[in-house]
Order: structure tokens, then sequence, then C-alpha cells
């Protein structure tokens, strides 16, 4: 399993979303069904999505992979999410996202006839699991980041349980939208026909039992944390000259990977 580490506390890779967005993509709207064509012809992993293509978006799906890829006369956009009750992505699956944006980043811009670009972003959530929500708020202002002030709690007189902070910070190459919270995750129950989605501290105790056994391992369990602190990173840049979806991609996991290596 591919951890990253934070104060000693390993945490997984759950997410990617890579976008980019243009001006004068109105193309679309005569050339989308004949992009489709193009890739479900040439790439046979994609498949359309239900009730699209349309004026608004055209939406595909990997069956290789579940990446989802959606395109639109404004932007498009890959999402890789780990499945529900699986495994964090790993190197391999990874390296296959960036393939898979590379080739159909292609198709497109050459489809639509792309060239005026306003934004390009890479993004990516970690999460760090804990036992309790009000542990991941602990750990996350123990970073020295951020700090919540006490004379919140005592106004309420209440205890601080979760807390979310975003930040926007810019430096010369890119900018980063960094966002720390505190989450508990959903989980699924396979009930045959129907996946039914819940929060997990609403389960009884009996129920939870249930729950365990549906997981079926505790390395299952691990995997998809009840209560953990996300880290949200969105590395990105307004007006670029040119787009590289292969070098970007690296390098902006590359950066989030050394500069996490330094949170000690």
């Amino acid at each position: 399993m591919d951890q990253v580490y934070v104060k000693g506390k390993g945490g997984i890779l759950q997410k990617l979303a890579y976008e980019v967005r243009y001006d004068f993509g109105f193309t679309y709207l005569d050339k989308c069904g004949r992009t489709i064509n193009t890739i479900l012809r040439d790439h046979p992993e994609w498949m359309i999505k239900a009730d699209t293509p349309n004026p608004q978006a055209g939406s595909l799906v990997s069956i290789d992979n579940g990446c989802s890829f959606v395109f639109s006369p404004y932007n498009y956009t890959f999402v890789l999410e780990m499945p529900a009750g699986g495994e964090p992505l790993s190197e391999k699956e990874r390296s296959e996202f960036v393939d898979q944006v590379e080739l159909l980043s292609v198709i497109v811009s050459d489809s639509l006839g792309l060239e005026a670009f306003t934004r390009i972003g890479m993004r990516a959530w970690y999460l760090f699991s804990f036992d309790k929500l009000s542990e991941s708020t602990e750990w996350l202002t123990s970073l020295g980041f951020y700090s919540i002030s006490p004379d919140l709690s005592k106004l309420f007189e209440a205890t601080l349980d979760a807390a979310s902070v975003v930040v926007l910070l810019s430096s010369k190459e890119r900018q980063y939208r960094l966002s720390f919270s505190s989450v508990e995750r959903q989980v699924q129950l396979d009930l045959g026909q129907e996946i039914l989605s819940i929060r997990a501290s609403t389960l009884s105790k009996d129920q939870d039992k249930f729950l365990l056994r549906q997981l079926e391992t505790r390395r299952r369990i691990h995997a998809n944390p009840q209560f953990a602190a996300l880290l949200d990173i969105d590395a990105f840049q307004e007006d670029p000259i040119s787009i590289d979806a292969r070098d970007f991609i690296e390098n902006s996991l590359k950066d989030h990977s050394e500069k996490i290596g330094t949170w000690r």
C-alpha cells in the first residue's frame, strides 16, 4: 500500500482530479459526437455515461479503472478515486491516470481546436486515519499551520470536534489551494440491488457488527477510515501559455510529495 507520512502518521491517496479550462470551446457543439466516436473507436476501455452527451457536456468512464472524463465548451476534467471498500490509489494507478489524461487531452484539444487556455489544475486528496473525529482535528492543528482560538469553544461552552480551514497561496510558478478538514467517511452497504451510503457513526452497535462483516477484514477498514484528517491540495496555473498534461501532473504530484515530506 502506497502511503505518505506526516509527523510519523501514514496517509493514503484517496482521489486525483485534473482540469483544464479554456475559451472559445464552442466547437464542442459541432464536434462532440465526432470526438466521442474517435475515443470509443480507437480506445475501447472508454464507454459513454448515461444521459450524455448533451449540449452541456459529454461524459465517459473507463471500464479499466473507473476514471471519469467530462468535457464541455468550457473545460475538461479527469477524476480517479479509490473504490469504496477498496485499496488506496497506487503508483501504478497514478501512472495509468497520467497516460489516460495525456491521451484524451490531445484528442479533445485537436478536435475542438483549443488554443486559449485559462486554467490548468491538478488536485489530490490525502486521508489520515483516526479513531475519533476530535483526534483528527487535534492532529491537524498540531501541524502548526493554523490555530483555532479556544475562546470559540468557551463562547459556546462546548468542545471542538471538527474544523475546516482553506488557504490560497501564490508562488512564482503556480498557485495552491490547500484545505485541512476533519471528516467522517461515507460507508457503503451492499443490499443486493441497492447500494446505501450512510455515515458510520449513525449505525447502532449491533448494526456496526454487521458492517464489519461486510467490510470483511481490518485491512479494508484501515484503507477506508471511519474518521480522518483530509488534506486537499490543488495546484494550478492561470492563463498558461501551453498545456503539457504529463509534465504538469507529474511535477504537481512530485511537488506535493516533497512539501508534505517536510512536515515533521
